[in-house]
C-alpha cells in the first residue's frame, strides 16, 4: 500500500507471516528509490499535522511531504494499516503473540512470490517409496556382516535400484525388559551410518523418531529436500501402567506441497488370547485418539463401540493381560540380568500420579488439536501404518505347517486375526495391504532359520496404507534375514505427487533476485563497522567462555541484522561430543551511529582441541559479513592418556592428577560418593576441583570444607564425580582391549594375579591398575557396596571385546566373564 504526497511516496509492506517483519520505503521525486525495505520498530509512528489546507506527514522527526485534506479518506486508510503493522510488532516484542488474519498483508516477499509462481516449478510426478518394518530383538545387527542391501535395494547386484523415499520403523531397537525403561540414542546413529552407506551420499536423513525400543527413520534422495515441510513428531505409550514406551507407537507427519503425510510405527500387545486381541484394539484405539494425525479416507478403528468392543467386561479382561504376554519368560530371564537396576516406577502412588498426569496431558493434546468443521480431502491426507503388530494365527500347528509347506498363504490368512479384524470392520477400515505371497515372519530360530516350537508361527509384522487415488502398492516382501526371531517386512509404493522442479525453481528465484538486487544496487547502502573483534580465546574445558564483537553502524540509515546461519567444526579426539554454545543476540535494529555487541559463546567438551564457528550476519541494505571465532581449548589432563598424566611429578609411579583424587578419597571414604543420583549442588567445587588438577596443585581444604558444612560428605562426593570424569575419559583407558585379553587369557588363579599383571603390562599401567585396584579394596572393607563398585569401574580398569550372539554360538571367550573373575580375585 502507498500513500503519495506532493515530495515523496510512502509505501507500507505487511509482514509474510508471524515470522517476518513489517517494512516500508520512501520514494523521493528528487532522487532514486532508497533504504528498498527499511524494517518497522515500535516507535515508527506516524504524525499528522493541518497546515492550512494541507496535512504534512512526519515519520519521526523527517517530514515526508504534504497532501490535501480532500484526500484525508485515503490517508486514513494508510494509517490503519500502519497501525496494524506497529500492533503486530508490539504483540512480538511482549510475547503475547497470537496474529490476527487482518494484520498480515499482501505485498509479496520471495515466500510469496514462488507462492504466486508455483505453477511453473511444480510437476507431477511418481516418487518411489519404501517401507521398511523389522523387530530386532534388542540386538546390534548394524554390526552384521551379512549383506543387508536387499532391504534397501530393488534388483540384482549390479542392476540394483533404489527408491527416493524411504521410511524404516524398527522394533526392539534395544533389548526391552521390564526394568529397561532407557532409551538411547546410539543405535539410531549406527543404523543411519549402515543404511546412508548402502544408499550412497545423495541420500540424507531428514527426521528420526524414538520411544525405547521403537525407532523411525526417515531417508529421503537429496533433491527432493525443499518439497518437505512442517515436520512433525509424535507418540504413545502402551505398555506398563497402559502409557510406559516398551510398546506403542510413534509417528512422523510431514507436508509435501497440500499433501499431507503419516507414518506410523508401532509395537503392540503380544498374545494369542481374546484379552491380548482386546488390548490391541484399545491400543489402536489410543493411537487414533491421542496422537494428531491427518483425515485420511481410512479409519484405525471403527467407531461403533458395539463393534469394537462386543464383550461384557472389557475391563476384567484386560486387568488379565501381563506385562509381556507371551514372551513373558524372555522378560524375566532379561530383569534377573538386570536386578540391580533401580526400578523407576517403584512407588504405588508414583505411578498412580504418574498415570494421571499422562492421562490429563493426553486430553489436553486431543482438545487442542482436535478440528471443528475442517474440511479435507481425505485422498491428499494419506495414513502409513507398520510394525511389529502382533496379531496371531489361531490354527493348530499342524494346519499351519501344512500350509506353509505348501505356499497356500492365502489360505493361512484366512486363521489370522488381523485378517478376521479387519474384516469384521473393527480396525482398519479402508485400509490397504499388499498380497502376502511369504511365509509368517514371527518366530523364527536365530541360528538355523526355522519357527520354534513354542509359538505359532505368524503374521505379526505388517504394513498398511489408507485409500487414496494417488498412492499404489507396488510389491509386498519379506527377505529370508534370520538375525532376528522376526524376517523384516518392506513395501513399495508408487506416490503420485506434485514436485519441484528444482531447475525451474531456481531460475524463478534468480529473476526475482536479480529484481530485488538492480533495486538495491540504485539505494543508498548501509555500513558496519566490527570492533574488538577478539577472534581467538583460550578457554579451560567444560568452562563457558565468550567472545564479544562490538558493531556500530557507520551509515546514514537504521538497519534492521539478523544471524541467518552458522558453520561449525570441531578438532575432537572422542567424535560426536557436543559442543555447547549460544549468540545473544541474534538479530535486532541498529541506528545510525549506533552500536549493538554480539556475544558468542561456547563450552568445550572433554577432548576437544579447538571450536571454530562462523556467522553470516545479513544486515538489510547492506552485504553479508562473515564472523569467525575460535576457541582453543587449554592443556587439560581429562580426555588425555595415562601416559601424557605421568608426564608431572614422580608419586610412586603414580600419575600427580589421579594421586590428587585418590589420596583426598582414600582419607574421607564416604558409603555413597559413587552414587552419581544423589542430589548434586556442587558443581561450582567440582569446576575447582578440576582446575587443581589440572594446574597441578593440591585441592583447597577450605574449599572442600565449606562444602561439607552445607551437606557432610559433599567434598567427597564432588571428588569422586572428578576422579570419575577423569578415568572415564583417559584417551585410550587405563588396560587397553588387547592388553586386556593378553592379561585375562593368562592368568591362571588368584595367587597370580599380582604377579602376572606386573609380567603382562607396562610398568605405568600397571602400576595404576594395582593402586585403583588397592583403592577400591579399602573402599568396599569401609562399606561401599561391592556391586556398586564393579558396575562402576569394571569397564574402567579393563576394556575387553563386547560380546555378540554369533560369539556364544561359535564358543568364543567370554571375557566379560573373565574380566569379572579376575576383578573378583583382585578386589578381594
Amino acid at each position: 500500500m502507498k500513500l503519495v504526497t506532493d515530495d515523496s511516496t510512502l509505501w507500507y509492506f505487511p509482514p509474510d507471516d508471524d515470522d517476518d517483519i513489517p517494512r516500508y520505503a520512501i520514494q523521493s521525486s528528487k532522487q532514486p528509490l532508497y533504504e528498498k525495505f527499511i524494517p518497522m520498530i515500535i516507535d515508527d509512528d506516524l504524525t499528522i499535522v493541518p497546515k492550512d489546507d494541507q496535512l504534512s506527514i512526519n515519520l519521526l522527526q523527517y517530514q515526508i511531504g504534504m497532501i490535501d485534506k480532500k484526500d484525508k479518506a485515503h490517508l486514513d486508510d494508510f494509517l490503519k494499516e500502519w497501525e496494524k503493522g506497529l500492533t503486530f510488532l508490539r504483540k512480538k516484542e511482549s510475547g503475547d503473540f497470537d496474529v490476527d488474519e487482518d494484520e498480515i498483508g499482501e505485498e509479496h516477499s520471495l515466500k510469496s512470490h514462488l507462492k504466486d509462481h508455483k505453477d511453473g516449478f511444480l510437476e507431477d510426478r511418481d516418487i518411489k517409496l519404501r517401507f521398511l518394518t523389522w523387530n530386532l530383538h534388542g540386538a546390534p545387527l548394524y554390526n552384521t556382516d551379512e549383506d543387508l542391501s536387499q532391504l534397501f535395494c530393488k534388483g540384482d547386484e549390479g542392476t540394483e535400484e533404489k527408491f527416493e523415499l524411504y521410511f524404516i520403523a524398527f522394533q526392539e531397537i534395544v533389548p526391552l525388559s521390564a526394568k529397561n525403561l532407557r532409551s538411547s540414542p546410539v543405535p539410531i546413529e549406527h543404523w543411519i551410518k549402515k543404511i546412508l552407506g548402502i544408499l550412497g551420499d545423495d541420500y540424507k536423513v531428514l527426521q528420526t523418531n524414538k520411544l525405547l525400543g521403537l525407532a523411525s527413520i526417515l531417508i529421503i534422495k537429496d533433491e527432493l529436500s525443499l518439497n518437505f515441510h512442517d515436520l512433525e513428531i509424535g507418540s504413545i505409550g502402551t505398555g506398563i501402567l497402559n502409557f510406559y514406551g516398551n510398546k506403542g507407537a510413534i509417528a512422523t507427519c510431514f507436508k509435501i506441497q497440500d499433501f499431507k503425510f503419516a507414518f506410523l510405527n508401532c509395537h503392540f500387545a503380544a498374545g494369542e488370547s481374546e484379552n491380548f486381541l482386546l488390548k490391541r484394539r484399545k491400543e489402536l484405539q489410543g493411537v487414533k485418539t491421542y496422537i494428531k494425525l491427518p483425515h485420511s479416507n481410512g479409519s484405525l478403528v471403527s467407531n461403533d463401540k458395539s463393534i469394537l468392543f462386543d464383550v461384557d467386561d472389557v475391563d476384567t479382561m484386560l486387568k488379565s493381560v501381563d506385562l509381556e504376554s507371551d514372551e513373558e519368560s524372555e522378560v524375566e530371564e532379561q530383569s534377573k540380568a538386570n536386578e540391580d537396576d533401580e526400578d523407576p516406577l517403584k512407588d504405588a502412588a508414583e505411578k498412580e500420579q504418574i498415570v494421571h498426569e499422562v492421562d490429563d496431558q493426553r486430553k489436553q493434546i486431543i482438545e487442542s488439536t482436535t478440528p471443528e468443521g475442517e474440511e479435507h480431502d481425505g485422498d491428499k491426507n494419506i495414513i502409513f501404518i507398520g510394525g511389529d503388530l502382533n496379531y496371531r494365527i489361531t490354527a493348530s500347528h499342524e494346519i499351519i505347517n501344512a500350509l506353509v509347506k505348501e505356499k497356500d498363504f492365502k489360505s493361512l490368512l484366512d486363521y489370522d486375526t488381523l485378517t478376521k479384524e479387519k474384516d469384521q470392520g473393527r480396525i482398519l477400515d479402508r485400509f490397504q495391504e499388499g498380497t502376502i505371497n511369504f511365509p509368517p515372519t514371527y518366530k523364527i530360530n536365530e541360528e538355523n532359520g526355522d519357527y520354534v516350537d513354542d509359538r505359532k508361527p505368524s503374521y505379526t509384522d505388517r504394513i498398511f496404507v489408507s485409500e487414496s487415488k494417488y498412492t499404489q502398492i507396488e510389491s509386498y516382501e519379506s527377505p529370508n534375514i534370520t538375525l532376528s526371531d522376526h524376517r523384516p517386512v518392506f513395501s513399495d509404493y508408487s506416490l503420485k505427487l506434485p514436485i519441484i522442479n528444482n531447475h525451474k525453481r531456481n531460475d524463478i528465484v534468480k529473476t526475482y533476485l536479480k529484481e530485488i538486487d538492480d533495486q538495491e544496487n540504485n539505494s543508498k547502502k548501509t555500513t558496519f563497522k566490527f570492533e574488538n573483534l577478539e577472534n581467538e580465546v583460550k578457554t579451560p574445558i567444560l568452562t563457558s567462555t565468550t567472545i564479544e564483537v562490538k558493531i556500530t553502524n557507520t551509515g546514514d540509515y537504521k538497519s534492521y541484522w539478523e544471524i541467518i546461519d552458522s558453520v561449525e567444526n570441531a578438532d575432537q579426539k572422542f567424535p560426536g561430543k557436543h559442543v555447547s554454545g549460544r549468540v545473544e543476540p541474534v538479530k535486532g535494529v541498529i541506528p545510525k551511529t549506533g552500536t549493538q555487541v554480539l556475544k558468542i559463546t561456547a563450552t568445550l567438551p572433554i577432548g576437544c582441541k579447538k571450536y571454530e564457528r562462523t556467522l553470516i550476519l545479513r544486515a538489510y541494505n547492506s552485504q553479508d559479513y562473515f564472523i569467525t571465532c575460535t576457541f582453543v581449548a587449554k592443556n587439560s589432563y581429562f580426555g588425555s592418556s595415562i601416559d601424557e598424566l605421568n608426564g608431572v611429578g614422580d608419586h610412586t609411579g603414580i600419575p600427580k592428577p589421579l594421586y590428587t583424587l585418590i589420596n583426598y578419597l582414600t582419607n574421607n571414604i564416604v558409603v555413597d560418593m559413587f552414587d552419581e543420583t544423589k542430589l548434586n549442588f556442587t558443581h561450582d567445587l567440582e569446576k575447582k576441583i578440576i582446575k587443581a588438577v589440572d594446574q597441578d596443585e593440591e585441592l583447597n581444604p577450605k574449599d572442600l570444607e565449606k562444602a561439607d558444612m552445607t551437606i557432610d560428605g559433599s567434598s567427597s562426593r564432588a571428588v569422586s564425580r572428578v576422579l570419575l570424569l577423569l578415568l572415564r575419559n583417559l584417551d585410550g583407558g587405563i588396560v587397553s582391549s588387547d592388553l586386556s585379553t593378553f592379561l585375562l587369557s593368562s592368568y591362571k588363579n588368584d595367587q597370580d594375579v599380582l604377579e602376572k599383571i606386573l609380567e603382562s603390562l607396562p610398568a605405568l599401567r600397571a602400576n595404576v591398575l594395582i593402586y585403583l585396584s588397592s583403592f577400591l579394596r579399602l573402599c568396599i572393607e569401609s562399606g561401599i557396596a561391592k556391586d556398586e563398585i564393579f558396575r562402576k569401574f569394571e569397564g574402567i580398569l579393563l576394556e575387553v571385546p563386547k560380546q555378540r550372539k554369533r560369539d556364544f554360538v561359535l564358543g568364543r571367550t567370554n571375557y566379560e566373564k573373565l574380566r569379572r573373575e579376575f576383578l573378583q580375585k583382585l578386589l578381594g
